[in-house]
């Protein structure tokens, strides 16, 4: 469903569940803060604010908005689970944050290179795309049976910390991978570029 050409009843169904369930999981894992519940309750109006601006405007910056606000869950639950594992240092935190802010700069600073990280991600031609690809199509069906077997494992060998090493890897790599995609794709759409082109083609003409 595209947020832009939906009703925003629909929109608002879609999304309020959603903001909720990243909400616990950045507010609960690995264990509950106060601080990290506050941000769920800020990203979460700002996720439902943006939608509503996309639904009624459609323009591009509360899309960006919408994209950021889902993205910066993912970041900071995996920034909490590191934390837990890596310890309270500015290592874990300032290298993910660095790279995420690397990832949406890719397409101004390199075009042609992110546009071949997107088309990696999307279609894979090497060998090391295909593998990563099929990797991860695997692994969507055995999330549940990963989950029992991490539990188990962290039961009886005292790796408390191996489902925070988990969640953070995952989620950090998927807010990140993500990151770089969609700012490939808007970065394409961004207003004052049409802007620059209508008045390029005025002066030709």
């Amino acid at each position: 469903m595209k947020l832009r050409t939906a009703p925003l009843w629909k929109v608002l169904l879609l999304v309020i569940p959603f903001l909720g369930i990243l909400s616990i999981g950045l507010a609960l894992f690995p264990q509950y803060s106060p601080q990290a519940a506050v941000a769920a309750g800020v990203l979460s109006s700002a996720g439902i604010v943006a939608s509503i601006l996309t639904v009624q405007l459609k323009n591009w910056w509360s899309q960006i908005a919408v994209v950021n606000v889902a993205l910066l869950f993912g970041l900071g639950i995996g920034l909490r689970a590191g934390m837990d594992v890596f310890g309270e240092g500015l290592y874990w935190p300032l290298s993910v944050v660095l790279l995420f802010l690397f990832a949406w700069a890719i397409p101004l600073v390199a075009p042609r290179f992110s546009a071949r990280v997107l088309k990696e991600q999307l279609a894979p031609e090497t060998r090391i795309g295909r593998g990563c690809l099929t990797y991860s199509l695997g692994l969507i069906p055995s999330v549940g049976a990963m989950s029992y077997l991490v539990q188990r494992l962290v039961s009886h060998s005292g790796l408390e910390k191996l489902d925070s090493l988990l969640v953070a890897v995952i989620a950090s790599t998927v807010a990140i991978g993500a990151a770089q995609a969609y700012s490939h794709q808007y970065w394409a759409k961004k207003p004052w570029a049409n802007q620059g082109d209508a008045s390029l083609q005025r002066r030709r003409e």
